[in-house]
């Protein structure tokens, strides 16, 4: 009886809510006190394109499928005059 009582108020219980462990930026420079080096070695194993600008670290909003599909068209139109028999190439479009 007391296991079915415990299985029914652990299904009840809703999971805790998510949230981003901010305590981690404490980890890294203050905006403003970023060097190239810091950055760099941040940015070697990350997944998500940021930017130095000015000593801070600026993560761009993530662009939706239309700009993607905009902005992947001419990359290969490019590709297709900058590839010759004496010289090839290829082209390439940032993350």
């Amino acid at each position: 009886m007391s296991g079915d009582c415990a299985s029914s108020i652990n299904a009840a219980d809703p999971a805790p809510p998510q949230r981003p462990a901010w305590e981690i930026a404490r980890l890294f420079p203050a905006q403003g006190a970023w060097t190239e080096e810091a950055y760099l070695s941040f940015t070697e194993s990350l997944n998500q394109f940021c930017e130095l600008v000015d000593a801070r670290v600026e993560v761009p909003d993530v662009p939706d499928l239309v700009v993607e599909v905009v902005s992947d068209d001419p990359p290969s139109r490019i590709g297709d005059h900058e590839e010759t028999p004496s010289h090839p190439g290829c082209s390439r479009t940032s993350p």
